[in-house]
């Protein structure tokens, strides 16, 4: 009897593979963040933890930023021409920048699990985003399933760490 996970694995394009298999990697650090503020302070001192929740929130913002990069680039396909303007992306961006500014910036400081929800709410916007440009013939159908898995991960980590901040009294 064949094994159903090799035939699926013959029948993915070297693209798809390549981007299952980088996008499963990328999920590490949010897990790994995610379990170290768990385990502090038993496991980990709470200033390490601290400093995962900080490293990890700059990660969430470069693989989202990253993300809303690729509907651009697909749009700029020469056969699909530019169908829609890059303003989405552009205002991802511009949010995710907003949820880094740690310090703040003109007296304006956004709390720790504000700016979480900032990057979450970028992250499902542009998985909206995503499956639409794909029913748009923009990008192939199995990243679809990708991003719906891959976001899915990123959330709950995220999720994760927003709820032992809070646990802190981190808001």
């Amino acid at each position: 009897m064949p094994d159903h996970a090799n035939h699926q694995t013959a029948l993915r394009t070297p693209q798809e593979e390549t981007l299952t298999r980088l996008g499963l990697i990328s999920l590490i650090p949010f897990a790994v963040a995610a379990a170290g503020v768990w385990l502090s302070p038993w496991a980990l001192p709470q200033r390490y933890a601290l400093d995962l929740h900080v490293i990890t929130l700059a990660y969430a913002g470069v693989v989202a930023v990253y993300i809303a990069g690729v509907d651009a680039g697909a749009r700029l396909a020469p056969k699909l021409g530019a169908r829609k303007g890059f303003a989405s992306g552009m205002a991802a961006a511009l949010a995710v920048w907003i949820a880094l500014l740690q310090g703040g910036v003109f007296y304006l400081s956004i709390g720790a699990v504000w700016r979480y929800l900032i990057i979450l709410g970028v992250l499902i916007f542009l998985l909206r985003r995503d499956l639409a440009a794909i029913r748009d013939g923009l990008l192939p159908k199995w990243y679809g399933a990708l991003r719906m898995r891959l976001t899915f991960w990123m959330s709950i980590g995220l999720v994760l760490i927003m709820s032992r901040l809070l646990l802190w009294g981190y808001y």
